[in-house]
């Protein structure tokens, strides 16, 4: 083959990829919140572009962490699940669309069916990393970036085109959880007991006005 076929071949090859719907490689589980897939595209060496936007704004509990992660209205996270092939490398290019200042971002690796958390996944050490956290760690099946942002500015509202290259040592279809995290404290629930005293002064006037009436 001459290298002006080659060439064409894979242009050709590069256009049918492109092309390919966006659930080939990747699927978005919570479709129609604010967290969203926009684009995705292939590389040879099975690895993964793949660009999102984080953009949900309700706060959340996260076990461990102080602060909140930043959920939908639903109280969910940005969950997505891979074709059943699986790739070995992913490059996450996300965007904060969010009205937070990230303190952390954790990945969090299960079944397709979000039922058991992949435990015993290997990680790539020398392949992962994140050009804007300075620190990550890897236990459990939960990848976690965090540390003091170079430059301070980055992770802020409005902070686009983070970077993060997760590597595997095996290939297998999987659900992916990526957890935006802040330190900003979750609403406090208004106590029970609140709750309860002003239902039952609600009741008073009502019985009030009948017994007037």
């Amino acid at each position: 083959m001459s290298k002006l076929s080659k060439i064409l071949f894979l242009g050709g090859l590069i256009t049918l990829v492109m092309a390919t719907p966006l659930a080939a490689w990747v699927s978005d589980v919570h479709t129609g919140d604010a967290n969203v897939i926009y684009g995705q595209q292939i590389w040879p060496y099975d690895s993964l572009d793949v660009f999102e936007r984080y953009g949900e704004t309700y706060l959340a509990p996260y076990p461990g962490v102080a602060g909140s992660a930043i959920v939908n209205q639903s109280g969910q996270f940005f969950d997505k699940v891979t074709d059943q092939i699986g790739h070995k490398s992913f490059f996450f290019i996300l965007d904060n669309t969010s009205p937070y200042t990230w303190s952390r971002y954790n990945f969090e690796f299960w079944d397709v069916g979000f039922t058991h958390r992949l435990t015993d996944l290997t990680l790539n050490a020398n392949g992962t990393w994140d050009e804007r956290f300075p620190h990550h760690s890897y236990s459990n099946g939960v990848l976690s970036f965090w540390g003091a942002l170079v430059p301070p500015y980055l992770g802020k509202p409005g902070w686009f085109a983070n970077r993060f290259m997760v590597e595997f040592n095996e290939v297998q279809p999987m659900g992916i959880r990526q957890v935006a995290l802040t330190d900003v404290e979750p609403p406090t629930p208004l106590p029970s007991t609140l709750i309860l005293l002003g239902t039952g002064m609600a009741l008073v006037v009502v019985l009030g006005r009948r017994l007037r009436v």
